[in-house]
Parts: C-alpha cells; structure tokens; sequence
C-alpha cells in the first residue's frame, strides 16, 4: 500500500486538533475549582457549568454537519477556532458564575463547529485506502489531550491562577486556527440544497445504526466517568488517575495497529473482539475483588474503544458520499456525546437505588445492543475498505 498516508496536511489537522482539545481538557479540572473557590458557587452550579458546554455542543453538531456539507469547511473552521479563543480570553474576565455559564454556552456552540470541521477536513485528506489507519492516528490527538491536558491545567493553575492558565488555552487555540490556515485544502464539491429545511438535512439515515451502536458504547463510558472513583475508593484507593492512564496507554499503543488491520481484513474480524472486551471490562467491575480488577478492567476497556470508535467512524465515512460526510461525522459525535450526557446521569442515579456492582453490570450487558445491531444491519454491508473503493450502497 503506497498511498501516502503522513503529509504536510495530515500532519497540521492533526497537531491542530491536539491543540484544539488540550485547550478544552485542560480548562474541565480547573472549573469546579473556580467556581467553588473565588467564584462562590456551590456544587451544583459546577453541574452546570460542566454540562451547558455539552448539551449545546449536540445542538450545534447537528446544525454543522449541515454548514460544512452546504458551504465549505476551512473558512467555518477558522471562524470556529477563531471564536474558541475569544471565548477562552473571556473566560480570563469572568466574575460571576451566571458569567461563566454564558462563556460556557457559547464555548458549547463553537466547540460543535471546531471539533466536528477537524474531524471531517482530515477525513477529507485521508487516502480513501488507508482510511481506518489514518482515522486511527488523527483521533490520538484526542487521546493525548484526554491524557495530559488535565494535568497540565490544574498545575498551571496551582502555580500562576487561572486567568494566565485560559490565556494559556487562548494561545493553544489561536495555535490550531494556524495549522488549519496552513492547510493546503480544495474544497470538496458542496451539497445543492434548494427548498425549505427539512430533519434529513440534519442527519444521515444511512449512519444511524452506526450511530446507535457509538450510543450505546459511551452509555457505559459515561457510567464510568461517574461511577469509577466510587469503585476505586470502596477497595482503598482514592486516586483514579492510574484507571485513566491505563485506558489512554492502551489506546495510544493499539489504535494504530487496529487501523492497519481494519484497512487490510475489514470490520467483520474487528467488531467481535471489540465488543467482547468491552463486556469483560464492565464484567470485572461487576466481579472485581480488588485494584487488579480494576486496572486490567482500564486495559479492556481502551482495547474495546481501540478498536470500535474508528472503525465505526471509517465505515460510517465508507457509506456516504463527500458531500455528506460531515453530516455523518456529525451524527457520530451527537450520538458519542449523549451516549455520556445520558449514561453519566442515569446510571448514576440507577447506582443510588441498586449499587454500584450491578449498575456495571447492566453496562456490561448494554453491550449486547450494539452486537444485536451489527449483527443484524452492518455485518453484511460491510466490506473491506482495502478490496474496494467504491461506496458501499
């Protein structure tokens, strides 16, 4: 396979959307802090504050997938960038927590735009032949901002306050606006849309069962985002740094790996084993006796989203035509940030009525829905990516 894969622009999308989402990561950490501390809020404000940011990045992810397949894609992506750093200068001027919550909002807004143009401009670049790989290594960035932002964040908070630490994402973002303007880009033919609006214009049909299965996969993800530190703190240990770590190592190290095979063999070989591991790592939460359980439970679960997330992604990208892949990529991200709004909410409060050991239990057996879902809709259309470069119809 001889297309090349590593050029100029794949290089620059992928150091922009590092910077992109180290300017987001490492602001979460440092927002309860604000707002409990010189903010005087309490916590349930910090709810809001966290969440406002998500539900309004799911309104807008829908309404950009439908912007970039009508209008373009570079130009609204620097405009998105462009208003991501302005929001984190703004972040820097706040005083009130109701201030917060409006910068908070639309940072909701832009980042929907942002995040959801990066993600489609480097599919745009991608050899359609080594589309699993490259979507394997563009979304480690995500992985790696998962990974350190956070920490770097609260460190240089600790160490300067928190208004030298969102300018310092003010410069980050400013950083990938610069990677995208350096982006040697042809714009891809646009959609024709003539008439009045209408609700296929905002999603795409032929990813929905895709989508379903992304949902239901950050279900359980969401669940442990709420749920973990309570685990970890019932056997001992109150740190779940070392759960995350384990989880975003294992992702740097298979993502690429599984991208090459995913090009080569297709998702029929892939979506089992991915799947599977998936139900063991909720398994052994369910099961777990003790912190091995639990770390080997952080493995299983960066090989279960090493391998289904992109490959998920390249197939949804496999079935539609360039002039609709960001709505595609966009009906993705919506159903990957429900997926955790909702599995953070509601199996939290499940917890609270019938314990944490059978709440990851019913994680582990929601699982069973996306396997039902490939099985029956995608197992027979898929194809393999390296076999053929048509669309699948």
């Amino acid at each position: 396979m001889n297309t090349p894969l590593w050029t100029r622009n794949f290089l620059l999308l992928c150091l922009s959307n590092l910077l992109l989402f180290c300017s987001f990561y490492a602001l979460l950490p440092t927002l309860p802090v604000l707002v409990v501390g010189p903010l005087k809020g309490n916590v349930g404000q910090v709810g809001l504050v966290i969440g406002i940011t998500s539900i309004l990045a799911v309104v807008t992810r829908l309404l950009s997938g439908y912007v970039f397949d009508t209008r373009g894609r570079k130009p609204i992506v620097l405009l998105a960038l462009g208003g991501i750093a302005l929001v984190l200068g703004g972040y820097s001027l706040v005083g009130t927590v109701a201030l917060l919550v409006l910068c908070r909002a639309l940072h909701g807004v832009v980042w929907g735009f942002a995040a959801t143009g990066n993600l489609t401009m480097s599919t745009d670049v991608i050899p359609e032949a080594r589309r699993g790989e490259g979507i394997g290594y563009f979304s480690l960035s995500n992985t790696l901002a998962m990974a350190l932002a956070p920490a770097i964040g609260l460190w240089v908070m600790a160490r300067w306050g928190f208004r030298p630490m969102c300018l310092g994402g003010l410069f980050l973002a400013l950083g990938s606006m610069a990677c995208i303007a350096l982006v040697s880009y042809v714009e891809p033919p646009t959609r024709k849309k003539t008439g009045a609006l209408k609700w296929s214009d905002f999603y795409e049909a032929r990813v929905l069962s895709l989508s379903f299965q992304i949902f239901c996969m950050s279900f359980g993800y969401g669940g442990i985002l709420s749920l973990i530190a309570l685990h970890f703190k019932a056997f001992g240990s109150g740190s779940t740094g070392i759960y995350f770590t384990l989880y975003a190592l294992t992702l740097l190290a298979l993502r690429p790996l599984v991208g090459k095979f995913y090009d080569h063999r297709g998702p029929n070989a892939l979506m089992g084993p991915g799947l599977l591991a998936l139900f063991a790592c909720y398994l052994l939460l369910y099961l777990a006796k003790g912190l091995p359980y639990l770390l080997v439970s952080a493995v299983l679960l960066g090989v279960g989203y090493s391998i289904i997330q992109p490959m998920v992604m390249a197939m949804a990208l496999q079935r539609v035509e360039v002039q609709r892949r960001a709505a595609a990529n966009s009906n993705l991200f919506t159903a990957l940030d429900l997926g955790v709004a909702v599995g953070s909410i509601l199996l939290g409060c499940l917890a609270d009525r019938i314990g944490l050991r059978l709440t990851f239990l019913i994680c582990a057996l929601s699982n069973l829905l996306p396997a039902l879902s490939f099985y029956s809709f995608d197992r027979i259309r898929a194809r393999s990516m390296a076999s053929t470069s048509s669309l699948i119809p």
